[in-house]
């Protein structure tokens, strides 16, 4: 096993040990069947609470079976189950949060064991080898690391919170609009008194679900994709997080022929697609400056086209990405064992209808919010990138912070 990452030769002043001679290798055991609040971890995190721990002292949980070699650092008590392995560390020269950063540069893995679940086995994480600095420097990387972690924490608490707004925006704009004095009720509640509630049926151009079956489709199965070509959006396409919420890469694609085979089931630019199946409703917008001029829905989509003149496709993209609708969507689905939306449940579904000048302003107001989400997730991005880059060289001794000075404390 390697110790070096990137195979790049360490300091002198470092040297390259064994985990069994810093470390127990110990047994997780099977979840208490009391309710508690000390953390019950599995091989992939916290899945469970227990009334009492099964280690008391900060320790390193790997995973023995199904995310296996997967490490997680525990400060607090906690209680590993018997899918993990977790580690009592003797003496004082290896600080455990040193050990776990390391850990994220040279991975345990169990895919070599022979069985269908990857398993770790314990020799190989007493056999683990890895650099050790001295305990001063050892501290001044942590250090570091985890200043690094608190800004990535912190921007997750700044993206959260700026959804959380955007949430609650739209409940607000949905409801009050901009300015208005007078209100009335609907089916919806009470809204502005200016304002229409319509169907999806009454502002379209076209709407359709696609007209094939199976995974793709009898007549779209996998023998029908080329290299290039018409592209089919899968639920892949919709996943995206913030304006319009379409990935426009990742395709499997048809012929020009197949295309025109399935011309009922094109989508085109500022049409609204809809996840049918899976994660009900979610809605996304094929851009007006997209890659391709013209799409193919899945059988798992709904497409719907709206007279512009009545209402902004990307006002309609946010009034069906809001709460309320949201809610609508999960009330009236059909189905059991796998729930659906259908073309009747999306003709169905309300439509507030303010006038064009003011769903700009609605529009715009989400817009900025948007903005400001995807600028902090870059923020977060840049920060993810940094602590990679430097982990992997403080890890090698390239970058040296032996004479950083950090807090007494830590």
């Amino acid at each position: 096993m390697q110790a070096k990452p990137e195979d790049k030769p360490v300091p002198k002043d470092w040297r390259i040990v064994r985990l069994y001679d810093f470390a127990r290798i110990r047994y997780g055991k099977a979840r208490p069947k009391s309710e508690g609040k000390i953390p019950v971890i599995g091989s992939g995190g916290i899945y469970g609470w227990t009334d009492k721990p099964l280690v008391r002292k900060t320790t390193v949980i790997v995973g023995r079976k199904g995310t296996a070699g997967y490490a997680q650092l525990l400060l607090e008590p906690c209680w590993p189950s018997d899918t993990t392995f977790y580690l009592e560390f003797d003496g004082e020269e290896l600080i455990p949060e040193f050990l776990f950063y390391f850990m994220g540069v040279k991975k345990l893995s169990g895919e070599h064991a022979k069985t269908t679940l990857p398993s770790l086995q314990r020799r190989d994480l007493e056999n683990y080898l890895f650099p050790l600095p001295p305990k001063a420097e050892q501290r001044k990387i942590v250090f570091t690391l985890s200043k690094i972690q608190q800004a990535i924490e912190q921007q997750d608490k700044i993206i959260e919170t700026t959804r959380n707004l955007k949430k609650s925006l739209m409940r607000k704009l949905f409801r009050e609009g901009i300015g208005h004095t007078e209100f009335k009720d609907s089916e919806i509640g009470r809204i502005p008194k200016s304002w229409g509630v319509v169907s999806i049926n009454d502002i379209k151009v076209g709407i359709k679900g696609a007209v094939v079956s199976g995974p793709f489709g009898s007549n779209i199965g996998k023998r029908f994709f080329v290299d290039r070509g018409v592209p089919v959006i899968r639920g892949n396409n919709l996943t995206g997080s913030g304006e319009k919420r379409f990935i426009d890469e990742g395709f499997v694609f048809v012929t020009e022929q197949k295309a025109e085979e399935l011309k009922s089931c094109t989508a085109i630019p500022n049409d609204l697609i809809f996840t049918a199946a899976g994660t009900l409703g979610q809605v996304g917008l094929i851009p007006e400056d997209c890659r391709y001029p013209k799409y193919i829905i899945s059988n798992k989509q709904l497409r719907a086209r709206v007279d512009e003149h009545k209402a902004l496709p990307l006002f309609l993209f946010y009034w069906f990405s809001s709460p309320l609708v949201k809610m609508l969507i999960n009330h009236r689905k059909t189905g059991t064992s796998i729930p659906v939306i259908n073309l009747s449940v999306l003709r169905s579904l309300p439509v507030i209808l303010p006038s064009l000048t003011e769903q700009r302003q609605l529009v715009s107001i989400l817009q900025s919010v948007d903005k400001k989400i995807k600028a902090e997730e870059k923020r977060k991005s840049i920060l993810q990138q940094l602590f990679k880059t430097t982990l992997h060289k403080l890890m090698c001794g390239e970058i040296r912070v032996k004479d950083l000075e950090v807090p007494a404390h830590v």
